[in-house]
């Protein structure tokens, strides 16, 4: 089987047929697990990017290769770093910032004062050359690492903790790090470790870790806090957990290890291409060609087989060539794309988020007409507005959310005027079709506390018991597996 299909199509049916995520949400330590999982299947999208044809044998040649070399393959954190520590270099923390800093090891000849070993050494009438007749010799030698000893003492933001050995591992005495000494005294508070009888660097590292935790389970209240306000809350979520807790609990706030499907890859690539194109067309026009070119172009970077990308590549074609006839004579360059607004909070202090793809100005002031592409079947008016039999509203209430995010975001920097769903492919008589909506703060209202009952049965755990309409739903068949 893995010789003949492509590498994401083995990984899903091996991800289906073993039942890893069955097993998985079973696991005491679920979290670590979807950890690695996580990793794992980022890994496989990757070597499928660079090569759409990769097979499991290409797969395990990479990984041979990476094992031969030594390459690290990191682990995906599920949720943030709460109770856990993160072990690095110095010269690997460069840019990072961290609540607490422990750099361990502070002895001299290992942050500084080490011995000299280049076999050739200049001579010190070359040092001479320099305009500072005063050169400290020694401390050329030591700049290097006092500066990386710096780094890692600039990347604490509220304490830093900073320990050496006294005695080696072979006994010898140490002293501490020549860069410790030269900190000021009035910032320093020494600690006394000798009741600890701690003899060697190792046993005081390991003083510094925080206990090990107690709960790695998916169920930890403060876990599903910690996530819920890192990530905020999108409206694809709501619309997720509206249809099902377990759906959003699953896709959203945990994020299980999932292969991308086609049509996800091919929406992600229209998109792509539609905000390449307006970003640059608003003084020479939006050109056919280039945005053809640059649909292939996202495209190319979708891990997709050789006969996917075929096929995707001509429906995409075909659907934007269309769409172009139809609406380029009207289009208004005056546009933000891809507007992402990172976190704004509801009085209650839930945190929302969104990306918006595309934002009109109109000729009046900062109104705006917030644009929304789907590129899956065109619906009808009552279709999106929800008052159909079948329908659910999450195109209509994706508008309303917009339209409160903009009311919070920068104090109504942008007034939306008006929301609108813009189908990329055709219907079935190959006609293209939008619909524009005015949202009133009714509307907006309703929503808001929409958004505020689900946050507090998220924060509660209270939909822990709760199932979806759906007897069939895969979502509720793995919480029924949960412990």
């Amino acid at each position: 089987m893995g010789e003949n299909n492509g590498l994401l199509s083995f990984a899903e049916t091996i991800l289906k047929q073993s039942k890893l995520v069955e097993y998985i949400v079973r696991d005491p330590k679920a979290r670590e697990r979807l950890e690695s999982v996580a990793a794992f299947f980022e890994l496989l999208a990757s070597v499928v990017e660079s090569n759409p044809e990769a097979k499991l044998l290409n797969f395990l040649e990479f990984l041979s290769i990476a094992k031969k070399h030594k390459i690290v393959l990191k682990k995906k954190r599920v949720g943030g770093q709460k109770g856990k520590v993160r072990l690095l270099t110095a010269h690997k923390a460069k840019g990072l910032e961290f609540e607490y800093v422990y750099i361990v090891g502070a002895y001299d000849g290992h942050f500084g004062g080490r011995h000299n070993r280049d076999k050739l050494k200049l001579l010190s009438e070359v040092y001479k050359l320099s305009n500072n007749s005063k050169i400290d010799y020694e401390a050329v030698d030591d700049d290097d690492e006092r500066r990386l000893f710096y780094v890692a003492l600039t990347r604490a933001k509220a304490g830093l903790t900073i320990t050496y050995s006294v005695l080696g591992e072979g006994g010898k005495e140490q002293s501490p790090s020549r860069f410790v000494t030269d900190l000021n005294p009035e910032l320093i508070e020494y600690v006394d470790v000798e009741k600890w009888n701690v003899s060697s660097q190792e046993d005081q590292v390991r003083l510094l870790l925080p206990a090990e935790e107690k709960d790695h389970s998916l169920k930890d209240k403060e876990f599903i806090a910690e996530l819920f306000a890192g990530q905020g809350l999108s409206v694809t979520a709501l619309n997720n957990y509206l249809i099902c807790p377990w759906q959003y609990f699953y896709r959203n706030l945990i994020r299980l290890p999932a292969i991308p499907e086609k049509h996800q890859l091919y929406g992600s690539a229209i998109h792509g291409a539609l905000q390449d194109v307006f970003a640059r067309a608003k003084d020479k026009g939006l050109n056919l060609e280039g945005l053809l070119a640059s649909f292939e172009r996202r495209l190319k970077d979708a891990p997709l087989s050789h006969q996917d990308f075929l096929e995707t590549l001509a429906k995409g074609q075909k659907a934007l060539a269309g769409w172009h006839e139809t609406y380029s004579p009207n289009f208004n360059f005056n546009v933000l794309t891809e507007f992402k607004i990172k976190g704004v909070l509801l009085t209650s202090g839930v945190k929302l988020v969104g990306n918006l793809d595309k934002i009109e100005f109109l000729e009046s002031g900062n109104n705006v007409n917030v644009v929304d592409y789907k590129t899956g079947k065109p619906k009808s008016r009552n279709q999106i507005l929800g008052e159909t039999k079948e329908a659910d509203g999450n195109y209509f209430r994706q508008l309303v959310f917009y339209q409160l995010l903009l009311n919070l975001f920068e104090d109504g920097k942008y007034q939306m005027v008006s929301g609108e769903i813009d189908f990329i492919e055709p219907n079935s008589s190959g006609k293209y079709k939008k619909e524009k909506f005015k949202i009133t703060g009714e509307q907006v209202q309703e929503l808001k506390k929409t958004i505020e009952q689900v946050a507090n049965e998220i924060l509660s755990l209270s939909f822990w018991n709760k199932t979806c309409a759906d007897p069939k739903c895969d979502y509720c068949r793995l919480r029924e597996l949960m412990k």
